[in-house]
């Protein structure tokens, strides 16, 4: 195919339309590598600048990925995946919908508190064993969309690293300390860059924007016993409130 230079469509959108097209045929699948940004340039006699608006455009609207290394590929995702019910505990670790398709990354203890963490809890007293960290990466269809860290005061769950290395479920883990879980919280949402962690745990380029969620939750006695930072990709994640 070749595009038409005389049109008063823009070359960037006729390559997207092309794309598109592909896609929508099958020649290119979904899960398939498309071809380069260099093979485009070479193919179609195009810029760079408009071969990268083109894909730009399309991983925004949820129909390419790129992988870090690897290349570009088409979606595997039929849809994008919709967040229902977003709230502030969505992403806590103890929300057993989401860690059950999760998959952990890190777990550890932070044992030198700082200043910045001490007065995300307010209670320095509920510091005093360290705090947890659990890092996890949610996936849908082999694909990573979001990346979330749990912070946790180790005082409330003393067990808690054991229990998730013997690979107990959420129910046990939890079982009787409803007075510790996390019913309420606020949260706060941003669109950022990803930085190193993010990008390797979400496979996209360093620098991509993301959607950033921070949530501080509280147990029923008012207590601030969770705060989670989730990371989701904007090119396939929805949030529905």
């Amino acid at each position: 195919m070749k595009l038409d230079r005389h049109s008063s469509i823009p070359l960037y959108f006729q390559l997207k339309e092309y794309i598109l097209k592909k896609i929508e045929t099958g020649e290119y699948s979904g899960g398939s590598k498309i071809p380069s940004e260099l093979d485009f340039c070479n193919d179609l006699d195009l810029s760079r600048p408009t071969v990268r608006q083109a894909v730009a455009e399309l991983v925004s609207e949820g129909k390419l990925q790129i992988i870090k290394g690897k290349g570009t590929f088409v979606s595997a995702l039929e849809s994008l995946k919709e967040i229902i019910d977003f709230s502030a505990t969505t992403f806590s670790f103890f929300s057993a919908k989401e860690v059950n398709k999760s998959e952990l990354s890190d777990l550890g203890l932070i044992r030198e508190i700082s200043a910045s963490l001490s007065e995300d809890f307010a209670d320095s007293s509920i510091l005093r064993d360290g705090v947890i960290f659990v890092r996890r990466i949610l996936n849908e269809n082999g694909i990573p969309y979001a990346y979330v860290e749990s912070l946790i005061p180790a005082v409330l769950y003393p067990s808690l690293i054991t229990d998730i290395k013997a690979g107990k479920s959420i129910i046990d883990i939890t079982a009787n300390k409803y007075a510790y879980l996390p019913v309420k919280g606020k949260c706060g949402i941003s669109v950022v860059p990803a930085d190193t962690s993010v990008s390797r745990a979400l496979d996209v380029a360093r620098g991509t924007p993301v959607i950033s969620t921070d949530a501080k939750l509280v147990s029923r006695s008012g207590a601030v016993c969770e705060i989670v930072n989730a990371f989701l990709r904007s090119d396939v994640c929805r949030l529905s409130i």
